[in-house]
């Protein structure tokens, strides 16, 4: 471990970003740096997008082999947990509607435990739920289940 210790202000940007990379790296661990107050000013979405844009890219240990006509759709925190996967790949075109359709045939039970409550992002942009047909998504696109997560 890279010596991070609990406290506000005990932890540089340059070491958590470090610590981010490190093969210790899990999302319980980032779970717990917010618990114990480390992550500064930083926020738990910023820190999974942080993630999306720069620890996924380099790191082959969460990459996952799409065709060119599907899209890859990320799990986080219970979502994760639910289905055991932290990523996985669909055929495109889609929508919200029918993707939580296919989850729910493959995860049952997961649209009332996790989908219900979660937000969901396309190329990190955060999409309205309320007409989730009307959410397209393309081949080629990240897509990610957050469900919520509470801060203090």
């Amino acid at each position: 471990m890279l010596g991070l210790s609990a406290g506000p202000g005990s932890v540089s940007l340059s070491t958590l970003s470090k610590y981010l990379q490190s093969e210790v790296f899990t999302r319980a661990s980032v779970s717990t740096l917010s618990i114990l107050g480390v992550l500064n000013s930083l926020t738990f979405h910023t820190v999974i997008l942080f993630e999306c844009l720069i620890i996924r890219p380099l790191s082959s240990r969460n990459l996952t082999v799409m065709s060119s006509s599907q899209f890859n759709l990320l799990y986080f925190a219970s979502a994760s947990s639910f289905t055991r996967k932290s990523t996985e790949s669909f055929d495109a075109p889609s929508t919200a509607a029918k993707l939580f359709d296919t989850l729910e045939k493959k995860y049952p039970g997961i649209k009332d435990k996790i989908l219900g409550s979660c937000a969901l992002t396309v190329n990190l942009d955060y999409v309205d739920l309320d007409a989730p047909e009307e959410v397209v998504i393309k081949a080629g696109d990240e897509v990610a289940v957050i469900p919520p997560v509470s801060s203090g």
